[in-house]
Protein backbone atom coordinates (compact mmCIF):
# COMPACT_ATOMS: atom_id res chain seq x y z
CA UNK A 1 0.00 0.00 0.00
CA UNK A 2 1.41 3.44 -0.92
CA UNK A 3 2.41 5.85 1.81
CA UNK A 4 -0.35 8.37 2.44
CA UNK A 5 1.33 11.80 2.37
CA UNK A 6 -1.75 14.00 2.75
CA UNK A 7 -5.07 13.81 4.48
CA UNK A 8 -8.33 14.72 2.82
CA UNK A 9 -8.32 18.37 1.81
CA UNK A 10 -11.16 18.51 -0.72
CA UNK A 11 -14.70 17.22 -0.97
CA UNK A 12 -14.11 15.51 -4.33
CA UNK A 13 -11.66 12.61 -4.56
CA UNK A 14 -10.13 10.52 -7.33
CA UNK A 15 -8.51 7.21 -6.38
CA UNK A 16 -6.07 5.90 -8.96
CA UNK A 17 -4.24 2.63 -9.40
CA UNK A 18 -0.50 3.19 -9.17
CA UNK A 19 1.95 6.07 -9.31
CA UNK A 20 1.86 6.50 -13.11
CA UNK A 21 -1.90 6.97 -13.10
CA UNK A 22 -1.61 9.28 -10.08
CA UNK A 23 0.75 11.67 -11.87
CA UNK A 24 -1.18 11.34 -15.14
CA UNK A 25 -4.41 12.43 -13.44
CA UNK A 26 -2.69 15.22 -11.53
CA UNK A 27 -1.20 16.61 -14.74
CA UNK A 28 -4.48 16.20 -16.62
CA UNK A 29 -6.38 18.15 -13.95
CA UNK A 30 -3.74 20.89 -14.14
CA UNK A 31 -4.09 21.08 -17.92
CA UNK A 32 -7.88 21.30 -17.61
CA UNK A 33 -7.66 23.88 -14.81
CA UNK A 34 -9.76 21.65 -12.54
CA UNK A 35 -8.88 22.44 -8.96
CA UNK A 36 -11.68 20.92 -6.90
CA UNK A 37 -10.45 17.29 -7.00
CA UNK A 38 -7.81 15.66 -4.84
CA UNK A 39 -6.03 12.62 -6.28
CA UNK A 40 -4.85 9.62 -4.24
CA UNK A 41 -2.82 6.57 -5.28
CA UNK A 42 -4.38 3.47 -3.72
CA UNK A 43 -1.65 1.14 -4.96
CA UNK A 44 -2.29 -2.16 -6.72
CA UNK A 45 -5.60 -3.50 -7.99
CA UNK A 46 -5.99 -5.81 -4.99
CA UNK A 47 -5.44 -3.03 -2.45
CA UNK A 48 -8.48 -0.84 -3.06
CA UNK A 49 -10.67 -2.32 -0.32
CA UNK A 50 -8.05 -2.07 2.43
CA UNK A 51 -6.97 1.37 1.25
CA UNK A 52 -10.49 2.77 1.61
CA UNK A 53 -10.94 1.10 4.99
CA UNK A 54 -7.60 2.21 6.43
CA UNK A 55 -7.17 5.65 4.89
CA UNK A 56 -10.76 6.90 4.90
CA UNK A 57 -13.00 4.82 7.16
CA UNK A 58 -10.57 4.34 10.05
CA UNK A 59 -8.34 7.40 9.61
CA UNK A 60 -9.62 10.74 8.28
CA UNK A 61 -13.17 9.60 9.10
CA UNK A 62 -14.48 13.08 9.90
CA UNK A 63 -13.06 14.54 6.70
CA UNK A 64 -14.28 11.59 4.63
CA UNK A 65 -17.80 12.22 5.90
CA UNK A 66 -17.59 15.58 4.11
CA UNK A 67 -16.64 13.98 0.78
CA UNK A 68 -19.43 14.45 -1.77
CA UNK A 69 -17.88 12.82 -4.83
CA UNK A 70 -15.65 9.76 -5.22
CA UNK A 71 -14.24 8.54 -8.53
CA UNK A 72 -12.06 5.46 -8.99
CA UNK A 73 -9.82 4.83 -11.98
CA UNK A 74 -7.96 1.60 -12.74
CA UNK A 75 -6.74 -0.48 -15.66
CA UNK A 76 -9.03 -3.01 -17.30
CA UNK A 77 -5.97 -5.29 -17.54
CA UNK A 78 -7.06 -8.56 -19.18
CA UNK A 79 -10.81 -8.08 -18.67
CA UNK A 80 -12.98 -5.00 -18.24
CA UNK A 81 -15.76 -7.26 -16.92
CA UNK A 82 -13.46 -8.64 -14.24
CA UNK A 83 -12.21 -5.15 -13.37
CA UNK A 84 -15.81 -3.97 -13.04
CA UNK A 85 -16.62 -6.79 -10.65
CA UNK A 86 -13.50 -6.04 -8.62
CA UNK A 87 -14.31 -2.35 -8.18
CA UNK A 88 -17.91 -3.08 -7.24
CA UNK A 89 -16.76 -5.73 -4.78
CA UNK A 90 -14.47 -3.21 -3.04
CA UNK A 91 -17.13 -0.53 -2.91
CA UNK A 92 -19.67 -2.99 -1.47
CA UNK A 93 -17.17 -4.37 1.04
CA UNK A 94 -16.58 -0.84 2.34
CA UNK A 95 -20.34 -0.16 2.31
CA UNK A 96 -19.95 2.82 0.00
CA UNK A 97 -22.50 1.36 -2.43
CA UNK A 98 -25.44 -1.01 -2.14
CA UNK A 99 -25.85 -1.91 -5.80
CA UNK A 100 -23.37 -2.38 -8.64
CA UNK A 101 -22.12 0.52 -10.74
CA UNK A 102 -21.33 0.48 -14.45
CA UNK A 103 -18.10 1.97 -15.86
CA UNK A 104 -18.25 5.67 -16.75
CA UNK A 105 -21.52 6.16 -14.88
CA UNK A 106 -22.07 8.09 -11.67
CA UNK A 107 -24.74 7.31 -9.12
CA UNK A 108 -25.59 8.87 -5.80
CA UNK A 109 -25.49 6.11 -3.23
CA UNK A 110 -25.46 6.59 0.53
CA UNK A 111 -25.15 10.33 0.15
CA UNK A 112 -22.20 10.44 -2.26
CA UNK A 113 -21.81 10.65 -6.01
CA UNK A 114 -19.72 7.57 -6.82
CA UNK A 115 -18.39 6.27 -10.11
CA UNK A 116 -15.45 4.56 -11.74
CA UNK A 117 -13.58 4.56 -15.02
CA UNK A 118 -11.43 1.95 -16.71
CA UNK A 119 -8.33 2.54 -18.79
CA UNK A 120 -8.12 2.59 -21.77
CA UNK A 121 -11.81 3.52 -22.03
CA UNK A 122 -13.68 3.18 -25.33
CA UNK A 123 -12.64 2.08 -28.81
CA UNK A 124 -13.25 3.93 -32.10
CA UNK A 125 -16.78 2.49 -32.25
CA UNK A 126 -17.61 3.78 -28.77
CA UNK A 127 -17.56 0.30 -27.25
CA UNK A 128 -15.91 -0.25 -23.90
CA UNK A 129 -12.49 -1.82 -24.48
CA UNK A 130 -12.43 -5.40 -23.25
CA UNK A 131 -8.89 -5.08 -21.91
CA UNK A 132 -5.95 -2.70 -21.70
CA UNK A 133 -4.18 -0.15 -19.54
CA UNK A 134 -3.30 3.52 -19.20
CA UNK A 135 -0.46 2.99 -21.67
CA UNK A 136 -2.97 1.85 -24.29
CA UNK A 137 -4.90 5.08 -23.79
CA UNK A 138 -1.71 7.14 -24.07
CA UNK A 139 -0.92 5.44 -27.37
CA UNK A 140 -4.34 6.39 -28.72
CA UNK A 141 -4.00 10.03 -27.73
CA UNK A 142 -0.42 10.62 -28.88
CA UNK A 143 -0.36 13.77 -30.97
CA UNK A 144 1.96 12.22 -33.55
CA UNK A 145 0.03 9.16 -34.69
CA UNK A 146 2.13 8.85 -37.85
CA UNK A 147 5.22 8.36 -35.69
CA UNK A 148 3.37 5.76 -33.64
CA UNK A 149 2.50 3.82 -36.82
CA UNK A 150 6.14 3.88 -37.96
CA UNK A 151 7.35 2.64 -34.57
CA UNK A 152 4.73 -0.11 -34.64
CA UNK A 153 6.05 -1.21 -38.03
CA UNK A 154 9.62 -1.21 -36.69
CA UNK A 155 8.64 -3.32 -33.68
CA UNK A 156 6.76 -5.83 -35.85
CA UNK A 157 9.72 -6.07 -38.20
CA UNK A 158 12.05 -6.56 -35.23
CA UNK A 159 9.86 -9.36 -33.83
CA UNK A 160 9.69 -11.08 -37.21
CA UNK A 161 13.47 -11.00 -37.59
CA UNK A 162 14.41 -11.91 -34.03
CA UNK A 163 11.38 -14.02 -33.03
CA UNK A 164 11.29 -12.10 -29.75
CA UNK A 165 7.87 -11.56 -28.21
CA UNK A 166 7.34 -8.72 -25.77
CA UNK A 167 5.35 -9.40 -22.61
CA UNK A 168 4.11 -5.81 -22.45
CA UNK A 169 4.22 -4.62 -26.03
CA UNK A 170 1.99 -1.61 -25.34
CA UNK A 171 4.68 -0.28 -23.00
CA UNK A 172 7.43 -0.93 -25.55
CA UNK A 173 5.43 0.84 -28.24
CA UNK A 174 4.56 3.86 -26.10
CA UNK A 175 8.03 4.49 -24.73
CA UNK A 176 9.64 3.87 -28.12
CA UNK A 177 7.26 6.41 -29.68
CA UNK A 178 8.23 8.98 -27.04
CA UNK A 179 11.92 8.17 -27.42
CA UNK A 180 11.93 8.78 -31.19
CA UNK A 181 11.41 12.51 -30.60
CA UNK A 182 13.60 15.34 -29.41
CA UNK A 183 11.01 16.79 -27.05
CA UNK A 184 9.67 13.71 -25.26
CA UNK A 185 12.66 11.34 -25.15
CA UNK A 186 13.24 10.06 -21.62
CA UNK A 187 9.91 11.30 -20.30
CA UNK A 188 7.50 9.18 -18.33
CA UNK A 189 3.95 8.97 -19.64
CA UNK A 190 2.62 11.59 -17.21
CA UNK A 191 5.55 13.89 -17.99
CA UNK A 192 4.71 13.59 -21.68
CA UNK A 193 1.22 14.87 -20.90
CA UNK A 194 2.66 17.89 -19.12
CA UNK A 195 4.97 18.50 -22.11
CA UNK A 196 1.94 18.45 -24.45
CA UNK A 197 2.70 15.16 -26.14
CA UNK A 198 -0.95 14.08 -26.10
CA UNK A 199 -4.05 15.36 -27.85
CA UNK A 200 -6.36 16.49 -25.05
CA UNK A 201 -9.19 16.83 -27.58
CA UNK A 202 -8.97 13.16 -28.57
CA UNK A 203 -12.23 11.21 -28.64
CA UNK A 204 -10.51 8.55 -26.52
CA UNK A 205 -9.80 10.95 -23.66
CA UNK A 206 -13.22 12.62 -23.82
CA UNK A 207 -15.12 10.09 -21.62
CA UNK A 208 -12.64 10.59 -18.77
CA UNK A 209 -12.75 14.37 -19.04
CA UNK A 210 -16.54 14.30 -19.24
CA UNK A 211 -16.95 12.37 -16.00
CA UNK A 212 -14.43 14.50 -14.14
CA UNK A 213 -15.84 17.77 -15.46
CA UNK A 214 -19.39 16.81 -14.50
CA UNK A 215 -18.38 16.14 -10.94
Amino acid sequence: MPKQEKGIEKSKLILTEGIDAFHFLRNLLDKLNIEDFQVFDYGGISELTEYIKNQFLKANTEKFNEVTSLLIIRDSETSSASATRSVNSSLKATKLINKDLQPFCIENQNGRDIGFMLFPGYDENNNLCENGTLENLCLKILKDQNLRKHIEEYINDFKNKTHIEFNREHKNLLHSSLSFTNKFVGLKLAEALKAEGYDLNSQYLAPFIDIISRK
